[in-house]
């Protein structure tokens, strides 16, 4: 349902003039300076219901584009403006009517008539173009005929200005009669279409039809790979001379057209010039002076040439025989020799009359040879089109065939794509499955093996605990003196250590070694001891002693064997494995760090991933 508008601004809306589906026209009035203006009014809302947001950048740029034009022949831009609820442009209220209208009433043209409104459009559109403005859309709807028989372009609703990049390239705009071979083919556009339209406006002037017809793919195949009938084939009127202008103003290769609407304008008028200042008058045959008619040339056919000379024998004879009743009637003499003038003049009328009755003969024979080949010309006229018919039909069949196969190809390809991709994310998740059954089996074997190597370990250092303390015990029985001992045997004491646990004679009691493991890294180790120390030539206990080493553990990987003493890890001591995490995260994914060991006595350098530690 639309909404009544009485008022835009300063603008009173009378009666709508013209509507589309996302603008109207109406007459206004300029209640400021009292003057009948167009205003063509866009809702803001049908820029999102018709999704036109171009639409919309075409209208305003119309505007801009109009607005910076001043010719007598283009319909001048007033006033542009918004408001919340509609975007207006206010023109020149033009009282006349278009072209289209024209057309549709079956009016036609004569060829001066025809020559003076192309030649305003020609005018209009080289001014626009000198000025940067490409129309785009010049058509018989477009062209306004004012009371006063004034030309006037209007609606540059989707002319483009040369700094503008609103409409984007493959883009179709237009009116598909009149639309030029780069416009179908969504290229660059320039003032060469425009040309075109004009030649398509006046092949229609000239002929009463449109070069093309048909349905969008119909006409745009003809365009693009078709060639008009010439406008002499539709229209006695029209001269070869036209014809030529409006072949290379509709010329399917842009370059071949004119280079200016100007160099078109003069080319019509050329072509439209008569031949000669008498062209259309008959001229007089000249005579010899004997009388006869003097041979012309003339681009007639051969009929019309016996004609002529037929009429020419006849004149002759006139001639002759006006000449001998002059001469007699001149000369005196007898009663006989005017008999003999009377019977020779009886006698030429005779054959006067015969040749008058040939010609006539030979006049209507070259009349049924012209009307034999006329229809001879419109039977060949009426096959050449059924053929056309008939190809177009089975070009539009080919053509529809060819889009379902390629509709079907192309929904095969998608649901052969789909298929794939299905098929290829059930092998992702499938791999994604296995990855993380492979990682836990891993993980808990790592942690079983870890698990045995942590119970080996500590019943090691229990059992070396154990044997340390015995050997403690001994060697501080031996070391007891015999008094005491003896004393003690009396009282029945135990020794002291024996009840600590510790040396005697104030010795320092011993240290155990502590175990530390990375499940990990896959690295078992165990802190060394004073009396571990010296076993690798250190004089304080420092370091790590690698006890187990899981097999295709990062700790293998990089080199570290049992029994290596692990002294530094990127340059910082370490007694625990424990504060390997502190130490990875300072180190970039996929980086190494130095390990430094002892081996056999010797230093050495190792290179070790902490990447699982950080995980």
């Amino acid at each position: 349902m639309r909404t009544t508008i009485e008022r835009i601004g300063k603008y009173e809306l009378k009666a709508p003039l013209a509507r589309t589906p996302t603008s109207t026209v109406y007459e206004a009035w300029d209640t400021v300076i009292a003057r009948r203006v167009a205003l063509k009014l866009m809702p803001l809302s049908a820029v999102e219901e018709f999704d036109e947001r171009e639409a919309f950048a075409r209208f305003k740029r119309g505007a801009q584009a109009a607005g910076q034009l001043n010719h007598s022949n283009i319909v001048a831009v007033y006033d542009f403006g918004e408001t919340d609820s509609y975007a207006y442009l206010v023109m020149e209220f033009v009282s006349g009517t278009t072209l289209k209208n024209v057309f549709d009433g079956n009016q036609r043209f004569a060829l001066p008539e025809i020559c003076r409104i192309i030649g305003s459009v020609l005018d209009a559109l080289q001014y626009s173009h000198d000025r940067g403005v490409v129309h785009r859309d010049v058509k018989p709807a477009n062209i306004m005929l004012t009371k006063e028989k004034q030309v006037k372009i209007t609606d540059f609703g989707i002319a483009r200005l040369e700094d503008s990049q609103i409409t984007q390239a493959g883009m179709v705009i237009g009116t598909p009669a009149y639309m030029s071979p780069e416009q179908f083919l969504g290229e660059n556009i320039d003032w060469r279409t425009d040309i075109y339209s004009a030649g398509v406006v006046l092949y229609q002037m000239l002929t009463g039809e449109r070069p093309y017809e048909g349905n969008l793919a119909t006409i745009m195949h003809k365009v693009l790979y078709g060639s008009p009938l010439p406008p002499s084939r539709v229209s006695t009127l029209v001269t070869p001379a036209l014809d030529a202008v409006v072949t290379k103003a509709m010329a399917r290769d842009r370059e071949n057209r004119f280079k200016t609407a100007s160099e078109f304008h003069e080319a019509l008028l050329t072509a439209a010039m008569p031949a000669a200042p008498d062209a259309g008058k008959a001229a007089p045959i000249p005579l010899r002076p004997n009388g006869q008619a003097r041979p012309q040339r003339a681009k007639k056919s051969a009929p019309a040439i016996g004609v002529v000379a037929f009429g020419g024998l006849i004149a002759a004879a006139l001639g002759l025989g006006g000449y001998y009743v002059v001469r007699q009637w001149t000369s005196p003499g007898s009663a006989d020799m005017q008999q003999n003038s009377d019977a020779a003049r009886v006698q030429q009328q005779a054959q006067a009359r015969i040749l008058e009755e040939q010609a006539r003969q030979q006049q209507a024979q070259v009349r049924l040879q012209q009307q034999d080949a006329a229809r001879q010309q419109q039977q060949a006229q009426r096959q050449q089109e059924e053929a056309a018919r008939q190809q177009q039909a089975q070009l539009q069949q080919e053509q529809e065939d060819s889009q379902r196969q390629q509709q079907a190809l192309r929904q095969q390809e998608e649901e052969a794509r789909q298929r794939q991709q299905e098929a290829q994310r059930q092998a992702d998740q499938q791999r994604q499955q296995l990855e993380a059954q492979r990682q836990a089996d891993q993980q808990a074997r790592l942690q079983q093996e870890m698990a045995r190597f942590k119970q080996q370990e500590q019943a090691r250092l229990r059992q070396q605990q154990q044997q340390e303390l015995a050997r403690q015990r001994r060697e501080t029985a031996r070391q007891e003196p015999e008094h005491n001992r003896l004393a003690r045997e009396q009282t029945g004491a135990k020794p002291k250590a024996a009840d600590d646990d510790a040396a005697v004679g104030g010795a320092a009691k011993p240290s155990y070694p502590v175990t530390s493991t990375s499940g990990a890294l896959g690295l078992l180790c165990v802190s060394v001891t004073p009396d571990t120390a010296g076993r690798f030539g250190l004089q304080t206990p420092e370091g790590m002693i690698v006890t187990g080493v899981l097999a295709g553990g990062a700790a293998e990987r990089a080199g570290i064997r049992l029994d290596d003493l692990i002294l530094k890890v990127k340059g910082l001591e370490i007694s625990n494995l424990s504060s390997l995490s502190k130490i990875a995260s300072d180190v970039p994914p996929g980086q190494t760090v130095p390990v430094e060991i002892i081996r056999d006595g010797n230093r050495h350098v190792l290179r070790l991933s902490l990447d699982a530690v950080r995980r």
